[in-house]
């Protein structure tokens, strides 16, 4: 399942969360508290711009997948921890697993964008994520490019990890 939540809170808060129930069942919640600027409320409420909610839906509903991956992964990601220090602030996120996740899930929201949108679909999210500081997913979405063609040796995302961490040790 996927929730999007508008709080009428006047302050400039979102919170993406992945939830685990109980049962196993995995889903995510976005919240937009769209009343702290008259933008935001223009933007979540009044005039959402479909490509935006495209990219923010996949972005979400990617964590669901790749967060456990990335996790699983996460002794071999110990090879090139030292990128994290590169990152800025803003790209940081809580702990360099959690920074490892986010960039796969933007290489791969960025690709779905590309097959989805196109080229430019995809330049200009790429865009929005070097903005905001995170300096690897465009070459992992690269590496997305050869998963894709590859399909018949990698059946899944999760057979091709060990290959995108090639593209991780490049980085270094």
């Amino acid at each position: 399942f996927y929730d999007v939540v508008l709080a009428p809170l006047l302050r400039d808060v979102s919170l993406r969360a992945i939830l685990r129930l109980s049962d196993g069942r995995h889903g995510a919640r976005t919240v937009f508290c769209p009343l702290s600027s008259p933008e935001l409320l223009e933007a979540t409420v009044l005039k959402p711009k479909p490509d935006d909610l495209l990219w923010t839906g996949w972005h979400e509903l990617l964590h669901l997948r790749v967060d456990p991956w990335s996790e699983f992964y996460a002794p071999e990601s110990e090879d090139f921890r030292g990128l994290y220090e590169r990152l800025p602030f803003s790209a940081r996120r809580k702990n360099w697993i959690d920074s490892f996740s986010e960039h796969n899930v933007r290489a791969a929201t960025q690709r779905i964008l590309r097959l989805r949108g196109g080229k430019d679909a995809q330049a200009a999210l790429a865009e929005k994520d070097r903005a905001e500081g995170y300096l690897f997913q465009d070459a992992l979405a690269e590496a997305l490019a050869d998963y894709e063609g590859r399909r018949e040796r990698f059946p899944s995302l999760f057979d091709f990890f060990p290959e995108w961490l090639k593209t991780w040790r490049a980085q270094r």
